[in-house]
């Protein structure tokens, strides 16, 4: 019998996982003719006009009209696998029938044809043909969208039908969604917990040496004079600072893979001396009888380390005198178990009297298999070890990550997405809008939130514009139900991060943040509190002499150069690139020259490209391989790449091109940098 496309230029629905019209819609590029126009496309040029682009949004539904109940042979959807630009097909597509529209049958689930690290440029073909012929009208085809996913051809083989044909008589599809954000008691009643960065960072150990000082306006409201007045977060996350570690390697998804010499390193940091969790428990124990009863204990989260799959040698985990390698998924659970374990012995060596080991944090922000083939079994597996010593885990994506949806089968007793506003550009124009994208997904999945806040809050040009993006998470949180409804986590910067330079700050707008902050926690916050507030005066910055932390914020502290000179982004001559490098900083009263306005734009790098976010050092989500203007533009910070991201989660680029950009640039760099030392020169010397 002879079958033919029934679907050639037949109109398809398109609906997105998660809603995108207010954030990313605008990125896609083209019309969704091509699905049905009978040409299959050329997978090494996605923009060549047989390619529907797909972008972001967890995933779509293509809903095919074929006009008339038909006879349903076979059907396929074609996609573009190219890891070199950070596209991946999806995990798996699967198809389903229906005769009215209103009822859809499953007809199958087809798996990618190949591993996400498969290295060649393809078409991915998604195809099943079926025993019998079925009647249908209706032909449903759903995917995953990691970052980028180009289509070309959605075919449907069959005929006319005939009164014979066989009904869809697969499983009813229902669609069901949780309407409901993550519950308050979802972690114990644990509800608001602060991000605070612990590590490696030779070159200031202020940034990852915590002392109890630190910790107190985390742990108590303090008054603008550093009195105790009220508890504050009700938690604390320590999280490593993954991007480096002795061995040169890195502690997250992306760079080398780290020996357990580096994991001996972090534990021994964990608890140094008056540091990190033992100033944690010093703290504490300092405000018991203030504002803590005698027999409180302060949670505490804890990271661990990524283990990563590799030919050398890792380290003797099992005390045997021979050092093990971690060649599969099972050796990096195992590892990972070794981990969790060896902190638990010291940690109950240590008798805390004054905290709590609750659980630990996902490291990665997405669960997309770019990140690894089997990323969710990875991490079912280990978080099903956490759960058998009676701790919980958090899993904190970025907005819309590849993955996310599946952070209840994975087991993760408690998810809060990133919204992403204070540093992805394409988010910022609108945020009440871009906000509305966001809630609509968290309460879809269950999710809660993260509030992050920008570090450009410590910066007299960028202050105004972060506080007030912070001010937007807040509005938004407290006008959603948010505030009062969900779980918290809360993202800044290391050394020891922006919320404690906001509680010591004497400029009223800075102090303002951290006084808005206590209201939120508490559930008590008010439009009122939103009130404009000006700046005592720049001299103001500097907390005073006496504050526990004043020397944090000298003028000459490398904390401070990291968290603010690499943001005056308007006078960086070159775009950060693929491996990271930051442009170099000009004075921002030089005038560039017309050739700056004209170097491109990198393109944005995918989220599989492993794990990194908006907020690292290489950019998530910065998988456009859209024309550059099509890209979201992103601030960047060093300290900030300490946090794997999406991620990235990556794109990768073309290396030749990328490495065309970096000399133009430094070049460009180099010979301005000259004629500006020849100009103060010549002024010095008048």
């Amino acid at each position: 019998m002879e079958y033919k496309n029934i679907a050639l230029g037949k109109e398809i629905a398109i609906e997105s996982l998660a809603p995108i019209e207010n954030s990313y819609k605008s990125v896609e590029k083209g019309s969704k003719d091509m699905l049905t126009d009978g040409k299959i496309g050329d997978p090494s040029d996605c923009y060549g006009g047989e390619w529907a682009h797909f972008y972001r949004g967890v995933g779509r539904v293509l809903t095919l009209d074929l006009s008339d109940i038909c006879a349903v042979n076979a059907v396929e959807l074609g996609f573009i696998h190219d890891i070199g630009k950070g596209i991946y097909s999806p995990e798996s597509v699967r198809f389903s029938l229906s005769e009215n529209g209103v009822d859809f049958y499953f007809a199958g689930e087809v798996e990618a044809p190949y591993p996400a690290s498969f290295s060649m440029q393809t078409r991915a073909v998604y195809s099943i043909i079926f025993k019998n012929d079925i009647r249908a009208r209706y032909v449903r085809a759903e995917f995953t969208v990691e970052v980028n996913s180009f289509a070309d051809e959605f075919k449907v083989l069959g005929r006319a039908a005939e009164s014979y044909d066989m009904s869809p008589s697969g499983k009813r599809l229902e669609y069901t969604e949780k309407n409901r954000y993550a519950a308050r008691d979802s972690l114990g009643g644990v509800c608001d917990i602060p991000l605070i960065y612990f590590g490696y960072w030779p070159e200031n150990e202020r940034i990852g040496k915590i002392t109890s000082d630190d910790f107190l306006p985390y742990l108590a409201y303090i008054d603008e004079n550093g009195n105790p007045i009220d508890t504050m977060f009700d938690s604390i996350l320590m999280l490593m600072l993954q991007g480096r570690c002795p061995s040169g390697a890195s502690l997250g998804y992306h760079g080398e893979a780290s020996k357990l010499s580096d994991w001996e390193y972090i534990i021994s940091e964990l608890f140094g001396e008056g540091i990190n969790l033992t100033a944690l428990n010093d703290a504490v124990g300092r405000l018991k009888g203030k504002i803590f009863e005698k027999d409180y204990k302060h949670k505490v989260f804890l990271t661990a380390p990524v283990p990563k799959i590799s030919l050398s040698p890792f380290g003797d985990m099992n005390g045997d005198g021979i050092e093990e390698k971690l060649l599969s998924t099972d050796d990096c659970v195992d590892a990972y178990i070794w981990f969790v374990d060896a902190v638990k012995r010291r940690f109950d060596a240590e008798c805390f009297e004054n905290l709590r080991l609750e659980g630990y944090f996902w490291c990665n922000e997405s669960l997309s298999r770019a990140t690894r083939d089997d990323e969710e079994y990875f991490a079912k597996r280990c978080v099903d070890a956490l759960h058998e010593r009676g701790y919980k885990c958090i899993f904190i994506p970025y907005f819309q990550a590849g993955g996310c949806e599946k952070a209840e089968r994975v087991g993760f007793d408690c998810t809060t997405m990133q919204p992403g506003l204070s540093f992805q550009a394409a988010l910022q124009h609108n945020p009440h809008l871009s906000f509305a994208d966001f809630t609509s997904l968290c309460k879809k999945y269950g999710f809660g939130v993260e509030l992050e806040i920008h570090q450009g809050v410590k910066n007299e040009q960028e202050r105004e514009k972060y506080i007030a993006l912070f001010d937007s998470y807040l509005r938004e949180c407290m006008n959603n139900r948010m505030m009062t409804e969900t779980v918290h986590t809360y993202y800044q910067v290391a050394g020891p991060g922006v919320f404690h330079y906001c509680a010591y700050s004497k400029l009223a707008p800075v102090r303002a943040v951290y006084d808005k902050l206590y209201k939120f926690i508490k559930g008590t916050l008010t439009e009122s509190d939103f009130a404009t507030t000006e700046p005592n005066s720049d001299s103001a910055e500097t907390p005073s002499a006496d504050s526990p932390t004043a020397e944090l914020h000298a003028a000459d502290s490398p904390a401070e150069e990291i968290n603010e000179s690499v943001e005056k982004t308007a006078t960086e001559i070159t775009e950060e690139s693929a491996n990271g490098i930051i442009g170099e900083v000009l004075p921002e009263s030089l005038e560039l020259p017309e050739i700056f306005s004209k170097i491109p734009k990198l393109p944005e790098i995918s989220e599989n490209s492993s794990s990194i976010s908006e907020r690292s050092e290489i950019p998530e989500n910065s998988s456009s391989i859209p024309e550059p203007q099509e890209i979201p533009e992103k601030l960047q910070t060093v300290c900030d790449s300490m946090r794997e991201k999406p991620q990235v989660r990556t794109e990768k680029q073309d290396r030749s091109g990328l490495k065309k950009k970096i000399a133009i640039g430094a070049g460009i760099a180099a010979a301005v940098g000259a004629a500006y030392a020849i100009v103060k020169a010549i002024k010095e010397k008048d």
